[in-house]
């Protein structure tokens, strides 16, 4: 948790979502995509960054449900639409 300073998760967790997610950017690479994934401090800069770079329309995840991380989402939200995208 970035407010209590704790791991988010146990190392045996970790190694499962970082499998995981190696082997979708492999999937999608071999039908032409690309998978960009980030370690950031703040998702808000993060995505201001990337909408500065890049014309992004509409971003995709999946929805929160803790307050920590509701209240992120709800700022990624808010600069998402201050650049004319959508969290979907």
């Amino acid at each position: 948790s970035r407010v209590a300073g704790t791991p988010r998760c146990s190392s045996r967790r970790k190694e499962f979502w970082q499998q995981s997610v190696e082997d979708l950017a492999k999937n999608l690479k071999e039908r032409g995509q690309h998978l960009v994934v980030e370690a950031v401090e703040d998702p808000t800069d993060f995505f201001a960054t990337l909408c500065d770079c890049i014309s992004i329309s509409a971003v995709f995840a999946h929805q929160e449900f803790c307050d920590e991380e509701l209240q992120t989402e709800a700022a990624v939200r808010r600069v998402l639409q201050g650049r004319g995208a959508t969290l979907e």
